[in-house]
C-alpha cells in the first residue's frame, strides 16, 4: 500500500510541474518585460540593430534617396515585416528567436536609380521567408518606373516568356512555368546593367527556396523596350 501511495503522490507531483509549466511559459514569453519588447521602428543613421536572445532585427538603408516618394516606397515596404512581428509578439509566441534582415542597396545609370531590398524573415518553419523587391526611379523625372512604362508594346512580355523559356542557361522547374508567363506580376523585378537589363525571379517563382532567386540578363532592344528611359 505504501508504494501505491507514493507512486500516486509522485505522478500528482509530476502532473502539477507539467500543467506549471505548461501554462507559464506562454506568459514569461508573453509578459512586457523589456527584453520581449520590440522596439519602435526607428533609424539611427538610416539603420536600425536590435540582437537579443529573443529576436535579431538588422536593417540598413542608403545615406539618401532621390526624393521623398522612393524613400516613403521604401519604408512602407520594409516595415510591413517589422508590423507582423509586433502582432506576433502580442499573442505571445517568442518560442523561437525572431530575425528580420534588410539590406537596401543602390544601382543606377544615367537614366535610372533602382532601390534593391533584400533579406528575410524567421518567426518559425523550415526556414527563413525570403524578402525581395526592386523599387525602380527615373532619374529625369523622379517617378517610379514599373514594367509597363519601359516595355515597347504588350507583346513584348510573350516576347520574353518565350524566350527565357527556351534558353537552356535558366532552369525552370517542371510545372513552374507559369512563374514566366506574360502577366507583368512576373516581371516587376528589373535592373538595368549597362547595355543589358536583368530580370531577377524571387525564390518560388520559378525555383524552389533552396536555389535562391534566378537572374536572367538580355540586351536592351528597340524591339523590346523603351531605351530612351532606360539608358
Amino acid at each position: 500500500m505504501n508504494i501505491h501511495t507514493n507512486n500516486k503522490k509522485i505522478m500528482s507531483i509530476c502532473s502539477f510541474v507539467i500543467i506549471f509549466i505548461v501554462l507559464a511559459i506562454p506568459q514569461t514569453f508573453a509578459s512586457g518585460s523589456s527584453e520581449t519588447e520590440l522596439p519602435d521602428f526607428e533609424y539611427c543613421n538610416n539603420t536600425i540593430n536590435n540582437d537579443n536572445e529573443f529576436y535579431l532585427i538588422d536593417i540598413t538603408l542608403p545615406e539618401a534617396f532621390i526624393n521623398e516618394k522612393a524613400e516613403a516606397d521604401v519604408k512602407a515596404y520594409i516595415g510591413a515585416p517589422f508590423s507582423d512581428f509586433k502582432q506576433y509578439k502580442k499573442s505571445g509566441e517568442f518560442f523561437l528567436k525572431w530575425e528580420y534582415i534588410m539590406n537596401v542597396s543602390v544601382q543606377h545609370n544615367s537614366a535610372v536609380i533602382s532601390y534593391v531590398a533584400e533579406g528575410s524573415a524567421f518567426t518559425g518553419g523550415n526556414h527563413p521567408a525570403p524578402l525581395y523587391r526592386v523599387f525602380n526611379y527615373s532619374k529625369k523625372t523622379g517617378r517610379p518606373l514599373f514594367i509597363s512604362d519601359i516595355v515597347k508594346s504588350e507583346k513584348t512580355l510573350e516576347v520574353l516568356s518565350e524566350m527565357i523559356k527556351k534558353d537552356e542557361m535558366v532552369d525552370i522547374q517542371f510545372g513552374w512555368e507559369e512563374g514566366v508567363s506574360p502577366d507583368p506580376e512576373n516581371w516587376k523585378y528589373w535592373l538595368v546593367e549597362g547595355d543589358k537589363i536583368s530580370f531577377v525571379f524571387p525564390p518560388y517563382q520559378i525555383d524552389p527556396y533552396c536555389n535562391g532567386p534566378t537572374e536572367w540578363y538580355i540586351p536592351i532592344t528597340d524591339e523590346l523596350f523603351k531605351t530612351e528611359l532606360l539608358y
